[in-house]
């Protein structure tokens, strides 16, 4: 029997009914020539999700990798064995996506043989307001989404159009790129390895586009969970790390690095309840307090999160090295897909004025202000 043209993959933690329309959406997307198929990646699902899909959806094919290997861990599992030879598609096991979503990302990398990965625009559940119309990254490797709480209509735009990177679940890449330059890294787990994947491919030669004629609906925490804040902050804050290392090169590093570092420890300072001028030194002044100090978890994940890069270098030195070794695109012609250089998080005023005063002295001549895009919200 032929083989699929594509695949189409979803990762799941269990949810049965809450995962039914993203395999049933994914079950009715065609492309003009060749099959598709539908794959289930079953994270070790505690109420037995992927035999409750073998039974109601058989056409799905369900791959258990007896635990949970994490986004990265479960997509890289679905890249090496999809039946697909040509396209791998991932979809958000709390997305559903809409008519010709497939066929739309197909069409855009068959157009040009250098494009390696396509994604599609986010949607909200009812389809009108839009999640996802690219990213708005940030030379110190954070990113937010362009378009967030604009009405649908916006998307109208004549064509894909290049990107950083995709969002992980609502993209489609070539399998062989995929393979080819390493897929996910899987140590990041959850969150931006979609950013780490996307500005490999730019550092590796290929090309990634935002295709706003493809669009899934999202319902926020599916079946695969969420996340409480605090990790959400050290998973963020750490995995920015390990992907502004990894890829920039040698000059952009030198900058953006210590620019990184120092801004991690100014949003841990921002969740630190007293002033920082009550640690200076002053013989006049009284004692501090001899009592331990309260930190919200928040400001404690930042800090672990630096200490975990750290711990981490002896793997990232060769990461690293894995990655500029196979540089084929210069720095110069990556930047400008960081549509929101000097953007810092937008958690108060007693934070973002001294962070963007810090980013601007450190990184500021990165990029020119004459090659600056303009500058856009990122709350």
């Amino acid at each position: 029997m032929r083989s699929p043209r594509a695949t189409i993959a979803v990762l799941s933690c269990g949810g049965r009914e809450a995962l039914r329309p993203a395999l049933e959406s994914a079950l009715e997307q065609r492309l003009p020539a060749g099959e598709v198929e539908v794959l289930l990646v079953d994270q070790a699902s505690p109420d037995a999700t992927g035999d409750w899909v073998e039974r109601e959806l058989p056409a799905v094919r369900v791959l258990r990798p007896g635990r949970n290997t994490g986004c990265a861990g479960g997509r890289n599992l679905a890249a090496r064995e999809a039946r697909g030879e040509e396209f791998l598609a991932f979809l958000d096991d709390d997305a559903e996506a809409e008519p010709g979503w497939l066929g739309a990302l197909a069409a855009a990398l068959e157009a040009d043989p250098a494009v390696a990965a396509a994604g599609s625009a986010v949607l909200d559940a009812g389809g009108r307001k839009v999640e996802f119309a690219g990213p708005l990254a940030s030379l110190v490797g954070h990113s937010w989404q362009e378009g967030k709480g604009e009405r649908r209509e916006t998307l109208a735009a004549p064509g894909p159009f290049p990107v950083l990177f995709p969002a992980g679940g609502a993209m489609a890449v070539r399998r062989d790129a995929f393979l080819e330059a390493g897929g996910f890294d899987e140590s990041f787990g959850i969150y931006f390895e979609d950013l780490d994947l996307g500005w490999r491919l730019w550092v590796l030669g290929r090309r990634v586009l935002l295709v706003p004629a493809a669009a899934i609906r999202h319902r926020v925490h599916g079946t695969m969970g969420g996340v409480d804040l605090s990790r959400r902050i050290f998973l963020h804050e750490r995995n920015a790390l390990r992907a502004l290392w990894k890829n920039a090169g040698d000059e952009w590093l030198d900058r953006a690095l210590p620019a990184a570092l120092l801004l991690a420890l100014q949003r841990a300072a921002v969740h630190v309840p007293r002033p920082p001028e009550d640690f200076v030194p002053d013989p006049t002044a009284s004692a501090l307090p001899d009592e331990p100090l309260p930190t919200a978890r928040e400001g404690l994940a930042s800090l672990f999160a630096v200490e975990g890069f750290a711990r981490d270098l002896p793997t990232l030195v060769p990461a690293r090295a894995a990655v500029q070794s196979r540089r084929k695109r210069p720095d110069r012609e990556i930047l400008p897909l960081f549509r929101a250089p000097f953007a810092v998080h937008p958690i108060g005023s007693g934070y973002e004025e001294p962070a963007a005063e810090a980013l601007e002295a450190l990184c500021g001549d990165l990029v020119p202000p004459s090659r600056r895009p303009a500058p856009v919200a990122t709350a």
